[in-house]
């Protein structure tokens, strides 16, 4: 074989044996070869299509449960193709997360995670994540999640925050640190935090 070429109804063309085509916007499809002696066999498919669900994630956190917790709780949310691709291939979905304390370089394994799937959806809710987490550090983590075809959350764009934990009082000499509203006969007060402490 001396030449190949690939066209598809939607205008793209490949000329190389093996293409992968990122988008396509018709299941006609037309292949043809040539051999040495410049016969050409060649034949139309029609391909069956699957209405492909990109994996993606729509909210996600990671908090405390509360300002002095040493615990990160996960909750996110997101879609998933929950199908086949053909009689033995099914989709399927995992789940992982690393971590590293903030101004570090190297990330820690977490752990894997295990999302529930509902339809062409899937939630984490309330999971933890451990109690390594020193209230007195930030740190950061990535949520990992693969499908068949895709992996998001690896990239150091999809980096999620923990921030530092912080006390709700703090009874000082002669002074009371308060994180959040004071009430003050039954009214509640905004609290402007004005000093770290």
């Amino acid at each position: 074989i001396k030449k190949y070429y690939v066209s598809l109804n939607d205008g793209q063309t490949s000329s190389t044996k093996e293409t992968p085509f990122s988008t396509i916007g018709s299941n006609k499809v037309n292949v043809s070869a040539t051999d040495s002696r410049n016969y050409v066999g060649y034949n139309d498919y029609t391909l069956d299509m699957i209405d492909y669900i990109k994996l993606h994630i729509n909210t996600i956190s990671i908090t405390r449960p509360e300002g002095t917790s040493n615990e990160a709780i996960l909750n996110c949310n997101g879609a998933y193709y929950n199908g086949s691709f053909s009689d033995t291939v099914t989709n399927t979905l995992s789940g992982s997360f690393k971590y590293r304390k903030s101004g570090e370089i190297d990330w820690i394994d977490g752990g894997s995670i295990t999302p529930t799937i509902t339809n062409n959806t899937f939630k984490i809710t309330n999971l933890s994540l451990g109690t390594s987490f020193d209230y007195n550090e930030e740190y950061q983590f990535k949520v990992i999640l693969k499908d068949k075809f895709l992996i998001v959350g690896s990239s150091d764009t999809e980096v999620i925050t923990l921030p530092k934990g912080q006390e709700v009082v703090a009874i000082g000499d002669g002074e009371v640190y308060v994180n959040g509203i004071f009430y003050l006969n039954d009214i509640g007060l905004d609290v402007e935090v004005v000093d770290t402490w």
